[in-house]
């Protein structure tokens, strides 16, 4: 990672809260500015127990560190108003059995790396927002994490391209029966408040 960026302060900063968090987040609440990143700060705090994964801890150290060190927080414009018609076949992912098996399967057909097919899909199907601002955190974790298992922006993108429609058509039946579903529980929800 610390090659893929022009200055590894920040890297050093929140590696080093991944070891000791108190001292991090102590240090990180007398850097803000405002009561704003304050309380961003301090919901991260509570919020790094409950993370078990290592890159899970790292986002929210980061997040902790970009509220506490920028200038000002950045707003996402409102998204446009959704047509309503969710992919729920993108949800049967590598967590999932559903997604696992259709994964596996389709790289062993094509003779595409399980691994590959993975993280392609996580950054260019999963991880795919309707309002996204511009963040360099964000392109350099990508470009890192597709170097580890050795593909490039561009190959997983070919990859993605290459697979997106057949994997889709794969999970259809279980990609209904994932709406139904959630429709359903949906229609008879009651509100929280």
């Amino acid at each position: 990672m610390l090659a893929l960026v022009p200055n590894d302060w920040p890297i050093r900063v929140v590696s080093e809260g991944l070891n000791r968090p108190g001292p991090f987040f102590a240090w990180a609440l007398t850097q803000c500015t405002s009561d704003h990143p304050a309380r961003i700060v301090d919901v991260a705090r509570q919020y790094l127990a409950a993370a078990t994964w290592g890159w899970d801890k790292t986002c929210i150290l980061a997040g902790a560190f970009l509220a506490a060190t920028e200038s000002s927080i950045p707003v996402c414009p409102p998204s446009p108003t959704p047509d309503g018609s969710f992919p729920y076949w993108i949800a049967l992912d590598k967590h999932t059995p559903q997604g696992k098996e259709a994964l596996r399967t389709l790289g062993a057909e094509l003779k595409l790396q399980y691994r590959h097919l993975i993280w392609a899909g996580f950054y260019f199907e999963s991880a795919r927002v309707n309002r996204l601002l511009p963040s360099r955190w964000w392109v350099t974790e990508r470009n890192w994490r597709l170097r580890q298992v050795g593909l490039t922006a561009e190959s997983a993108v070919d990859i993605w391209d290459s697979v997106k429609a057949l994997l889709a058509d794969r999970l259809t039946e279980e990609a209904d029966e994932l709406a139904l579903s959630i429709e359903a529980r949906t229609a008879g929800q009651q509100g929280l408040f």
